[in-house]
């Protein structure tokens, strides 16, 4: 829910750029046509970006109705929050039953580890795509592993999107990562793995490198 007040306009400057990349279709070059999966993805980072600067009664409204229906979801479908739901003074038939989200005790490591299982839906509808695991690398704890569903994968996509354009990067400057590898022959000094572009979600839509 919103916790903080924000600007009352929108920077004039800050405005999704329109994707630049190279078009899914052959010969047409400019403008380019971009993937179904590409156009998604810009379209919601187009939303995004624009929800953020509604009213803050609105933008909380509308949570509120978000919150309400993962809730209702995560009640009757997680053997894992049904008894923690009902311990934060939920009740499905309740007006104000969005109130009851900040009552609810904040996730934890060992939650994940010990509850896993309980945490999945038992109805997970098919809009949302296959599901798929992912795990931790574990190097500042125990490693943890969640289910992602394309849905959410997109939400996260869209969010390093905008995260990018909020701080006004160039795209066409390069970039540098320090992370893990399996792989114990790449990223070696001095100069790593050298790579093509940003890689994805931002290659999906820009021009990047």
């Amino acid at each position: 829910m919103a916790n903080s007040r924000p600007p009352a306009t929108r920077p004039p400057d800050l405005v999704l750029p329109p994707s630049i990349a190279a078009s899914a279709v052959p010969g047409l070059v400019w403008p380019p046509v971009p993937s179904i999966p590409a156009a998604l993805l810009h379209a919601v980072v187009g939303d995004f970006l624009v929800n953020q600067w509604l009213d803050p009664a609105e933008l909380q409204r509308r949570q509120a109705m978000q919150v309400a229906s993962l809730l209702e979801h995560a009640y009757e479908t997680c053997p894992f929050y049904g008894p923690r739901l009902e311990e934060a003074g939920y009740r499905p038939d309740d007006d104000h039953r969005s109130e009851s989200w900040s009552r609810i005790p904040l996730l934890t490591r060992k939650d994940l580890r010990d509850h896993r299982e309980g945490m999945l839906t038992t109805n997970l509808h098919p809009a949302h795509g296959e599901t798929q695991d992912a795990t931790t690398s574990g190097s500042t704890g125990s490693p943890v592993t969640v289910t992602k569903t394309r849905v959410s994968d997109l939400i996260w996509r869209a969010q390093t999107v905008l995260e990018h354009v909020q701080h006004r990067r160039r795209f066409s400057a390069k970039q540098a990562y320090v992370k893990f590898l399996e792989d114990p022959s790449q990223g070696q000094p001095p100069h790593g793995t050298p790579a093509p572009n940003w890689g994805s979600p931002m290659s999906e839509l820009f021009l990047t490198g």
